[in-house]
């Protein structure tokens, strides 16, 4: 089974920068993860000149490159997150980068203390905060924004979510 976290924040948080600290440690303790990053504005694009994006400005459908590491694989098609995350159940932990709105278990992360306002947007209490700003007792673990060690031994500690 797969351990599923979020990290939901505003833009400027260090959600990004947070779990690329987290991805080795987490793997250090003999356990294998994917990550799922919202794009909300379509931003992401395959690198300019490559075979794969002169496929996909042509209007292919659907685009993988295989190689002997792994493969890439770009499709024009709406998934949703469940889909999204039951195709990564293959790995121990999934992390999520955004999808605030959706229903998964999700860790808030606040630089800010303006950042802090991200709590009242989650459809529920986040199971943890990590902060770089001091939070009155909100009745989860929190972590220092610099405790990457901490967070990858709570999070290999959790039990499946999937």
């Amino acid at each position: 089974m797969t351990i599923v976290i979020g990290f939901a924040g505003f833009s400027g948080s260090g959600k990004t920068t947070l779990i690329a600290k987290l991805i080795p440690l987490i793997q250090a303790r003999g356990k294998s993860v994917a990550v799922i990053k919202h794009d909300g504005h379509g931003h992401y694009k395959e690198a300019e000149g490559t075979d794969t994006s002169r496929y996909i400005e042509a209007g292919a459908a659907g685009v993988m490159a295989l190689s002997p590491n792994g493969y890439v694989k770009m499709e024009r098609r709406r998934v949703i997150l469940p889909d999204a995350i039951q195709g990564m159940s293959h790995y121990d932990v999934v992390m999520v980068e955004g999808f605030k709105t959706e229903r998964h278990p999700k860790v808030a992360v606040i630089r800010l203390p303006e950042h802090a306002a991200i709590l009242e947007h989650l459809p529920e209490l986040p199971e943890a905060i990590v902060s770089a700003v001091p939070i009155m007792d909100p009745g989860v673990p929190v972590f220092h924004l610099d405790d990457a060690a901490g967070i990858a031994e709570w999070i290999a500690a959790r039990k499946e979510t999937m």
